[in-house]
């Protein structure tokens, strides 16, 4: 009854409204038709997931976060993301189920299916979209390489050596550590350590060893066992050839002065020259060669082919000088078979003696070495001795205080003191280790009521 009236309620299809009109003096119209059509609506596209690449790991890493994605249609939006599992080698876990990018840990060797579902704003969802994640296994470690070193021959007397081991290791690791044993020998050698690279190894006797060497890397990787030989041989039989004495020689007329005898002192002061050299005296007479080493004060290595065998050295009895430095010595002359100090050695002869310039000799070193000769009445053992503790023995028995002067061989009072000896004493033991400035030759001289004496005494320790 009105002029536009709405209609309601319509589906799709064609709808035809007629209209009547009345005018004042209430006459009708003819009708007048209208025909509405109403479309169905139109068809809402669903949303597209992306589960995202597919991907792959290796083992010790074990899990992986994946790139899921969803495009919606029509102007909607992504509203949800759902996540499962579709196969794999264990159940993997999921940081989130309902987001775009979970993390999923827990993973195994092997091959892993992950599906996406995503919902729109319109309430629509996607079909399903998967991805594979390949877990590869880790890779196999390689364990370190040990190396003994190369097998040694040694002669006896020497019966050590030291053993040169290492390790290399593979994979970026290090190696962390050593561990040496003795596989096989005729004894048990001696290590210095067991757990370095380069130990050495003892107490060894003629035969042969075999030493193993297994090292461990930072991964805690541990070696197959390397192995070294180790052959010692007996000492060599000696040639027959000795050396027997030594001689100073004056180097200016290359005449001899006089035979050294151990602990001997050379005053440069009272000698006919400081021109010197010294003479090796062998039997036989004639060697191969003589290895002549002096060490001390001065330090000198030398090989003479032919006699005399002279250090420093000679030409055909032309006696090389030598003005050798104030201190003390140890002279060591080795015979051997061939002519460069090689062959088989024969019987070596050491001598210490030490080297003064004393131009007139102390009262004190005079009066004692000039009373040493005396009848004793006091008697010393050991002499030498190796520890610097002499034992004093007297004739007849004493009491009272005995006083003591130590004197060096040139000259210089080395200690003092005095013994409190109860009657009828007759042995004190005298401690001079710590008083005792080198090895060589020494004076006490002794001094008490009832007697006055001097000792010659000898430290070779």
């Amino acid at each position: 009854t009105v002029a536009s009236p709405t209609v309601s309620g319509l589906a799709a299809g064609s709808y035809v409204f007629a209209l009547v009109v009345t005018d004042s003096k209430g006459l009708p119209s003819s009708p007048s038709s209208v025909t509405v059509t109403v479309n169905p609506a139109p068809t809402s596209s669903p949303p597209v997931a992306s589960a995202g690449a597919n991907q792959t790991i290796t083992l010790p890493t074990s899990s992986v976060t994946l790139a899921g994605s969803g495009t919606a249609a029509s102007g909607a939006t992504i509203t949800a993301y759902s996540w499962s599992q579709s196969s794999g080698p264990n159940t993997a876990t999921f940081s989130s189920k309902t987001i775009a990018n979970p993390t999923v840990s827990g993973l195994v060797a092997g091959s892993y299916v992950f599906a996406l579902v995503v919902t729109d704003s319109k309430g629509l969802t996607s079909s399903p979209s998967s991805v594979t994640v390949t877990v590869n296994p880790a890779p196999t470690s390689t364990p370190p390489v040990a190396s003994a070193g190369s097998n040694q021959t040694i002669t006896l007397p020497t019966s050590s050596t030291t053993l040169s081991g290492s390790g290399t290791a593979a994979s970026g690791a290090t190696i962390t550590g050593y561990s040496w044993s003795q596989s096989s020998g005729p004894t048990t050698a001696a290590f210095s350590g067991k757990t370095v690279a380069n130990p050495t190894v003892s107490s060894l006797v003629a035969g042969s060893y075999v030493f193993a060497l297994v090292v461990t890397d930072s991964k805690g990787l541990s070696s197959s066992p390397s192995s070294v030989t180790v052959t010692v041989n007996p000492a060599p039989t000696s040639s027959g050839q000795q050396v027997v004495s030594f001689t100073l020689i004056n180097a200016d007329s290359d005449q001899p002065i006089r035979q050294l005898v151990a602990n001997d002192v050379l005053n440069l002061a009272t000698l006919p020259t400081q021109n010197l050299s010294i003479r090796a005296n062998t039997s036989p007479a004639t060697v191969g060669s003589v290895l002549l080493s002096l060490s001390g004060a001065q330090t000198q290595r030398t090989t003479d082919r032919k006699p005399p065998y002279a250090l420093p050295d000679d030409a055909n009895g032309n006696y090389t000088a030598w003005r050798p430095p104030l201190g003390t010595y140890t002279l060591t002359a080795t015979p051997y078979t061939g002519n460069n100090a090689n062959g088989t050695a024969g019987t070596a002869l050491t001598l210490a003696f030490s080297v003064t310039n004393q131009a007139a000799r102390p009262a004190a070193l005079a009066t004692a070495t000039a009373a040493v000769a005396a009848p004793a009445a006091v008697e010393v053992y050991p002499n030498p001795s190796a520890s610097g503790r002499f034992h004093l023995a007297f004739r007849a028995a004493v009491a009272g205080p005995v006083a003591y002067e130590l004197i060096s061989a040139v000259g210089a009072t080395v200690g003092q003191g005095t013994l409190s000896l109860p009657a009828g004493s007759s042995e004190q033991v005298l401690e001079l280790g710590g008083r005792l400035t080198a090895p060589g030759l020494y004076y006490l001289r002794l001094h008490s009521a009832q007697f006055s004496h001097p000792l010659k005494l000898l430290w070779q320790p």
